[in-house]
């Protein structure tokens, strides 16, 4: 940790974490040796910011951004169901917004969404999720990685009203018509 940026650093914690590489107690035992080394007060933060759930670097730094901007997400790799309860989708970043709709953000790799199948699932995906009470906007690796994301976001959130309603990790929201 202490040759690479904090944003290099959380995004290598987090796969590292969601792959299952460190298992969550080797993980706290290679952040509690850290602190001991030269810069790792300074780098504690970094292994707080870690979440196990950020499945790519561009969702590690989508995340950062966010909370970076003030508005950290109520929720990652959300499932998304309609007001039947029936899966709609499962989304990187969210937020409940105040009318009971949400915030949704995706952040595409090049990798798995430039091939033109993946193209259009995500649009049908899209078009199912913003009928419905949900704003959605797609960033790409690159936008998250230029920290766009956290300012985009936290003006989105800024103009209608929304406050920290933090999610447990295995809740689903009810988007309705």
């Amino acid at each position: 940790m202490p040759s690479v940026d904090r944003w290099t650093a959380v995004a290598l914690m987090d796969s590292a974490r969601h792959g299952r590489f460190l298992l969550e107690a080797d993980f706290r035992r290679v952040r509690d040796v850290d602190r001991r080394r030269p810069g790792g007060r300074a780098r504690a933060a970094w292994w707080a910011r870690s979440d196990a759930r950020g499945e790519s670097p561009a969702e590690t730094w989508a995340r950062l951004s966010c909370v970076d901007a003030g508005c950290p997400p109520d929720a990652l790799q959300l499932r998304v169901d309609d007001e039947a309860g029936r899966f709609l989708a499962r989304v990187d970043l969210a937020w409940v917004l105040p009318d009971g709709g949400a915030l949704l953000v995706e952040v595409d790799g090049r990798d798995v969404h430039g091939r033109l199948e993946a193209l259009y699932a995500d649009r049908q995906r899209q078009n199912r999720l913003t009928r419905r009470s949900a704003i959605m906007p797609r960033f790409t690796g690159a936008d998250a990685r230029k920290d766009l994301v956290g300012p985009t976001v936290r003006e989105t959130l800024r103009r209608v009203g929304w406050r920290p309603h933090p999610l447990p990790h295995d809740a689903r929201i009810r988007l309705p018509t």
